[in-house]
C-alpha cells in the first residue's frame, strides 16, 4: 500500500481522512499546518499527500505545492476542501481535486484511483 501524508489544520477532517485510509491498508501521517507539512515532506518521501486547500497563511497551501512539484514531482497531490474546487482547478497544481461534500467512499476512491494511475 502507499505512504500518505495528510495535511490539514481542522484536526477533526484529518483524522477522518487518515482512518478511512488506514482501513484500506495505508501508512498515514498528518500534519496540521503548512510549517510541519513541508518538514514532514523534506525530510520523508509519500507516494500521496491529500492536502486541505484552505491552510493558515496567507498563500495557503501554495508553497507546499511549489516545493513538491520542484523537489518531489513523483509524488501524487490530492486537494481536499469543502469550498468549491472550480477555482482551486484553475489556479493551484494539483493532480486530484476532491470536496470534503464527497462521500468518504468517492474520498477514497480518488486517492486510491490517483494512486493507480503514477
Amino acid at each position: 500500500m502507499a505512504d500518505i501524508l495528510v495535511v490539514d489544520d481542522e484536526e477533526d477532517s484529518a483524522y477522518a481522512a487518515r482512518r478511512l485510509l488506514e482501513c484500506r491498508g495505508h501508512s498515514v501521517e498528518v500534519q496540521h499546518g503548512l510549517a510541519d507539512a513541508l518538514r514532514a515532506v523534506k525530510s520523508a518521501r509519500y507516494d500521496i499527500v491529500v492536502t486541505d486547500k484552505n491552510l493558515g497563511g496567507r498563500r495557503g497551501v501554495v508553497p507546499l505545492l511549489d516545493y513538491l512539484e520542484e523537489e518531489r514531482p513523483d509524488t501524487v497531490v490530492v486537494l481536499y476542501s469543502a469550498e468549491d474546487m472550480i477555482q482551486a482547478r484553475r489556479e493551484l497544481k494539483a493532480d486530484v481535486f476532491v470536496s470534503k461534500m464527497d462521500s468518504p467512499l468517492e474520498f477514497l476512491d480518488a486517492v486510491e484511483a490517483a494512486l493507480g494511475a503514477r
